[in-house]
């Protein structure tokens, strides 16, 4: 009835009708820019990437491992290159250049699927850490540890703290998931100050467009650029590092240091062994110039000795475990303990000096009155000497050695003795005054101490002790049974 009229009008309506509809605009193919905002794979990528990198150099650095330089610079470089892609794919038009709402889209991209707060979290990590591990390092050298001490302890005091490395970790993540909150309730705004600070070069203006390399540096961890763009977006440094609480791990650290400082006096002495032994080239020095009837080099026992007291202030700061300023009973214990056993070093080494000293007095002066073709008989007449030396001085060796295990089976009652001796104010430590004048070979208070221990050597005791009349005499006899004139 309808069509009655018209039958080509009819037909045309039901070709029409009958026609499929266009397909609306949202089922058309995505532009590039859509398909970015709707997965952003390569920013994706990008920070995958950069976490996993933070996260490995986080737990290397928090293990106690060296730092991995090459390894870092590598991982940046890929990094960059995932950048160029993500830059790449927002730059829908292909100008080389990201106007403001491309930057729009990507500045929500950063913070949409939460890739962008893990990498933040590894690389915040990385720096907190970073920045702990230094403190806890400069903590261990300022103990008192040598180097090599310092060096061994200190991934034995990481493992340790281990715990408080992870607690602070998962306080930075608790901290950025609220920092994202509180950006999606201010977007617009601060989506605006990002990009004021991503056109370092104001070409953009009034439109604010970035190029690559003013992406790449906005986008580089540490960078002016990349702070002041974590500024406008919220995630501010001291924002990020409320929750970080260093204090009680450095404090732990310190604590931890002490103990391996307590460790490492009882098992060593190392400046009090370099004390022992520029004393002993002092002695040394004095009395072989004394033998050849000359002056010793006063210069050389000068440095010798400023190098002898340098050593031994640095013994008593390293004994004072606790930093005091004073070894109180138990600190003074642990060195006496390693001045008997550093001493036992130095008696010996003494006891050396002198007796080579002497032999080569004595050698020095057969040479002279020795004929020319006499000169094989050396290596004889040497040994003489040697043997009555030797001779000589092992009852001076059985004496300190007697004196020492007196000491270490009367220990603490040799300590306590030992103490009253040196600390002459009485207030039960020693101060650095009372120590330093207690190691003063001069000070009556030194060798009363030096007995007690059975580390007295004194040269001119030794040096009587030994019969050079008697070893020129044997010579004479040597001489006369085995030279021959002219052979």
């Amino acid at each position: 009835m309808g069509c009655g009229a018209s039958a080509k009008k009819c037909e045309d309506d039901a070709g029409k009708a009958a026609a499929p509809a266009p397909a609306p605009a949202a089922a058309a193919e995505a532009p590039a820019e859509k398909k970015e905002a709707d997965s952003a794979p390569n920013l994706k990528k990008a920070y995958e990437f950069l976490a996993k990198a933070n996260e490995k150099s986080t737990d290397a650095m928090t293990s106690g491992q060296p730092f991995d330089k090459a390894g870092q610079e590598k991982d940046f470089k890929e990094y960059q290159d995932l950048l160029k892609n993500a830059f790449e794919t927002h730059d829908t038009k292909k100008s080389g250049k990201l106007n403001q709402e491309q930057g729009a889209v990507f500045f929500g991209n950063i913070l949409r699927d939460g890739a962008f707060l893990e990498a933040m979290a590894a690389n915040n990590a990385r720096i907190t850490c970073e920045k702990m591990c230094e403190d806890v390092k400069k903590t261990i050298a300022e103990v008192g540890l040598t180097p090599a001490e310092a060096d061994k302890a200190y991934p034995e005091i990481c493992k340790l703290i281990e715990d408080d490395f992870k607690k602070t970790r998962a306080d930075l993540k608790t901290t950025l998931e609220k920092l994202k909150s509180e950006y999606m309730a201010s977007k617009t705004q601060m989506d605006g100050a990002a990009m004021k600070v991503a056109d370092r070069s104001g070409a953009g203006s009034p439109d604010l467009i970035m190029d690559l390399q003013e992406f790449l540096k906005m986008m580089e961890f540490g960078s002016p650029t990349n702070t002041q763009l974590r500024d406008a977006l919220g995630f501010t440094d001291s924002a990020l590092n409320a929750s970080v609480q260093s204090g009680p791990i450095i404090e732990k650290a310190k604590q931890l240091s002490q103990d391996k400082l307590q460790e490492a006096a009882q098992a060593s002495a190392p400046f009090l062994k370099r004390a022992f032994e520029c004393y002993v080239n002092i002695t040394d020095a004095t009395i072989s110039a004394a033998m050849q009837g000359e002056l010793p080099d006063l210069d050389k026992i000068s440095k010798l000795g400023a190098e002898y007291e340098e050593m031994l202030r640095k013994s008593f700061e390293r004994h004072d475990l606790d930093k005091s300023g004073k070894l109180d009973k138990k600190q003074a214990a642990i060195f006496f303990g390693n001045l008997l056993a550093e001493g036992s070093g130095f008696t010996e080494a003494m006891i050396g000096s002198l007796s080579k000293t002497l032999i080569n007095s004595f050698m020095d002066g057969a040479k002279q009155g020795m004929p020319p073709d006499a000169e094989k008989h050396l290596p004889a007449i040497h040994k003489i000497c040697e043997d009555d030396i030797k001779g000589a001085t092992s009852q001076i060796a059985k004496f300190t050695d007697e004196k020492k295990a007196d000491y270490r089976a009367n220990k603490a009652e040799k300590d306590a003795a030992a103490m009253v001796l040196a600390d002459t104010d009485g207030n039960g430590g020693l101060d650095i005054e009372e120590f330093m004048k207690m190691m003063n070979p001069e000070e009556d208070v030194n060798k009363r101490l030096m007995e007690t221990l059975g580390l007295v050597v004194d040269p001119e005791q030794m040096m009587a002790s030994v019969d050079m009349e008697g070893i020129a005499g044997k010579v004479q006899q040597y001489l006369a049974e085995n030279y021959r004139e002219g052979e």
